[in-house]
């Protein structure tokens, strides 16, 4: 998969924020795909994806928009995290919510099955960095990613992955 990343503006964070991104994915691109698609068993249905970074504390998924806040270590979380929302509303995995607020924390859950082991996966099964990655994760919206990883570490990757096996199957979470 290709992304071609554009800054939203000139400004000297983002236009570094930019290279950074650029530079991630020139080097880690194909593992981060790889990882995210071994561990969840489904298959991006794009080939090409725009991305835009962004003045923001949060990024996005649908459009794209990352971020120009962080560290590289904290860019590839960030791609991980948005790219794993991507490939999970490319397989049509519906999320059953009662509202907008409810919706996202139901999302989240459904994505943190399997973050984890995307993390574990493309740190050649380092836990550390992958538990590093969850603590700044809850940090950025403690109310829902907070709760959300709570309930899926509460799990062990067996669980985790069989929870995840049934809702790629039906096609709805949960």
């Amino acid at each position: 998969m290709k992304i071609s990343f554009t800054p939203k503006s000139q400004d000297r964070r983002i236009v570094e924020a930019f290279e950074s991104y650029k530079d991630i994915w020139n080097k880690d691109g194909y593992r981060i795909i790889s990882s995210i698609e071994k561990v969840t068993g489904l298959k991006f249905s794009k080939d090409h994806l725009e991305a835009t970074i962004i003045d923001g504390p949060t990024s996005h998924s649908h459009p794209l928009q990352l971020s120009c806040f962080g560290i590289d270590k904290g860019r590839k979380r960030t791609l991980m995290h948005e790219l794993g929302h991507i490939i999970l509303d490319d397989n049509e995995i519906d999320v059953l919510a009662d509202n907008d607020e409810d919706l996202s924390f139901v999302n989240h859950k459904l994505l943190d099955l399997v973050l984890f082991d995307i993390f574990c996966e493309f740190y050649n099964g380092d836990e550390e960095i992958a538990r590093q990655h969850v603590e700044r994760d809850k940090e950025i919206n403690p109310q829902y990613y907070s709760d959300a990883w709570d309930w899926a570490l509460s799990m062990n990757r067996e669980e985790r992955q069989k929870l995840f096996a049934k809702a790629r199957e039906s096609k709805r979470f949960p």
